[in-house]
């Protein structure tokens, strides 16, 4: 639920090592403003920020990688990015 007022993840992962990799092989962390940034704050709670500028690009290629505290990771298959059409 990215910049929604919903919760559709229950419960919400926090501190979690979060990173997107693209096809040249940079790689973009994220990190939990929970604990830097109070006006980060969601309904929800708090929500992930990159720590460099990241805008996916059309063309590109990325991957989604997440850690959680407890060690589960997850990534996502690989997305390219389509522009919208007109």
């Amino acid at each position: 639920a990215y910049n929604s007022t919903t919760n559709n993840f229950s419960p919400v992962v926090r501190n979690a090592k979060i990173w997107v990799i693209d096809d040249t092989g940079n790689r973009y962390d994220f990190i939990d403003d929970s604990r830097t940034v109070a006006i980060a704050k969601t309904p929800f709670g708090f929500d992930y920020r990159s720590k460099d500028k990241f805008k996916a690009e059309i063309g590109r290629t990325y991957q989604l990688f997440v850690e959680t505290e407890n060690g589960k990771k997850y990534r996502s298959k690989l997305e390219k990015v389509r522009a919208v059409p007109k």
